[in-house]
């Protein structure tokens, strides 16, 4: 008589099927799920504000993105962008928000209040919360 191989006999095991199945099944709720939400950034509009021809944007928008971006990006940094955002007025918080949307936000489809709460690599004293608290309460969500 044929001797099964061990990764025969193992899959015929319910315990490994019903694993298996359940991974495919969230496998493929993930995926749905992931391209459903995709085209979903499209109704963003941004908020109005009267323009400051003093202050620009475009470094605090840069560091966000290569600070919320990269993969193996440090607490600390993730901290230092935090301080230096919530040290800023309403204005410009809704004006790095608007740039950071109309250039990054299509791309992951995040906005940047979004992008910052789903950081997971921060502090536990972090101001990541107050700071997405405010924004929201901006309605910069």
């Amino acid at each position: 008589m044929k001797q099964e191989k061990w990764y025969v006999r193992a899959y015929k095991s319910r315990p490994i099927q019903y694993t298996v199945f359940g991974v495919v099944i969230v496998g493929l709720i993930y995926f749905i799920g992931r391209q459903a939400g995709r085209g979903s950034f499209s109704d963003y509009k941004p908020k109005s504000l009267p323009e400051d021809p003093n202050w620009s944007p475009d470094i605090y928008v840069e560091e966000a993105w290569s600070v919320l971006n990269g993969l193996f990006t440090l607490a600390s940094d993730k901290e230092e962008l935090f301080l230096k955002l919530i040290g800023l007025s309403d204005r410009q918080l809704t004006s790095i928000y608007n740039l950071y949307n109309s250039r990054y936000g299509k791309q992951d489809g995040y906005t940047l209040t979004k992008k910052m709460d789903a950081e997971w690599n921060v502090f536990w004293t972090s101001k990541r919360n107050d700071l997405v608290k405010r924004m929201r309460n901006l309605g910069l969500n």
